[in-house]
């Protein structure tokens, strides 16, 4: 840990494989959690119909993967040592 040196933090820390393994777990996990939310969102402005349920589960999925996909190049990227 150097203090005020974000970036060499950041290393340091995806270096470690253990790390990385729960990183990749909790944004698996976020996943989840975003989906459900952003189906539940639509759901609660009255979007729930037949009709546009495969609409918002496209979007709520495409959503979903796009965050967790860039959340988890970060310690990918690290550990590749594409990022050093």
């Amino acid at each position: 840990f150097k203090p005020g040196d974000a970036y060499a933090n950041f290393v340091s820390g995806f270096q470690s494989v253990g790390v990385s393994a729960f990183y990749l777990v909790a944004q698996l996990c976020l996943g989840l959690h975003l989906w459900h939310g952003i189906w539940s969102l639509t759901q609660t402005f009255g979007w729930a119909h037949p009709k546009y349920d495969p609409l918002r589960r496209k979007v709520a999925t495409a959503f979903s993967l796009v965050v967790v996909a860039g959340n988890i190049s970060f310690p990918i990227a690290v550990l590749m040592g594409v990022i050093q």
